[in-house]
């Protein structure tokens, strides 16, 4: 069966939440690639379009999520790319602003499923500038338990 709705990019070290992170977006009719750190992340998005949302684990073995993020926001061609950061070590959760989101570990298939779509929305309307998104993803920065 062919989906036609967007590819999500899934970028964690754990095979296992990988996988689950996988099927939950199949169960949802969004198909997925997944990588296991940010050094691959960045490797397939070079050159590519093809991936409408982006789940970044907070802590991958070779950087910082929020690392990874700052590269994509100064790489012409994917900075407007909807982020969602999906992380053990969050304190809380903000809300989705500028197309950037986290969610909490362990995170539930319809709240992973209901983020994906409001960031999918995002990325159809109006964009916000990259000053903006640059704000929030600092914000969303000092709510990790484990910084960059």
């Amino acid at each position: 069966m062919t989906s036609t709705k967007p590819t999500v990019l899934i970028v964690e070290d754990d095979s296992l939440v990988r996988s689950f992170l996988a099927q939950a977006l199949e169960m949802g009719g969004y198909p997925s690639e997944g990588v296991g750190s940010g050094t691959e992340g960045l490797a397939a998005l070079q050159g590519s379009n093809r991936f409408a949302v982006l789940l970044i684990d907070g802590l991958l073995p070779d950087m910082h999520g929020a690392d990874l993020a700052h590269r994509i926001l100064d790489t012409p061609g994917i900075a407007q790319l909807p982020l969602c950061f999906i992380s053990g070590a969050l304190r809380q959760a903000p809300p989705n602003t500028a197309g950037v989101a986290a969610l909490a570990k362990p995170v539930k298939a319809r709240t992973l499923l209901d983020t994906v779509r409001e960031l999918c929305s995002w990325a159809e309307g109006p964009r916000s500038s990259p000053s903006e998104r640059r704000a929030v993803l600092d914000a969303l920065t000092g709510a990790f338990l484990v910084g960059p």
